[in-house]
């Protein structure tokens, strides 16, 4: 892998975008992709080509989970959302993957390996 990206590591899990300078594709926040994975429909931007702006689409029409039956969604399971009492989702631990963590997801996983 040439220049892998960080994925949610260090990052708000709220609803601000990659800071991406150039965009392609759909664009959704960390926690819009939670709610899709849990069967909710999301309107984000696309972008085609030369980083051209091609509109809002909703996703997830169908509201489709993507866990499959007797599986559980990861991020619930360790409390990074819960169900709001009207039963819709609501983000509990916004710097769950930040740097300075209990976790410490970079200093446990971002070591360099010496051959």
């Amino acid at each position: 892998m040439n220049e892998p990206n960080m994925g949610w590591i260090g990052r708000d899990l709220g609803l601000d975008k990659y800071d991406s300078s150039q965009p392609l594709g759909y664009l959704a926040s960390p926690w819009e992709s939670m709610q899709l994975a849990n069967g909710n429909s999301i309107t984000v931007a696309k972008y085609g080509e030369a980083y051209k702006y091609l509109g809002h689409y909703t996703l997830n029409k169908e509201h489709v989970r993507a866990f499959l039956p007797g599986y559980s969604d990861p991020w619930y399971d360790n409390g990074i959302w819960d169900y709001d009492c009207e039963g819709k989702m609501r983000l509990l631990k916004k710097g769950y993957f930040d740097f300075k963590t209990k976790e410490d997801f970079q200093g446990g996983n971002l070591r360099a390996e010496r051959v």
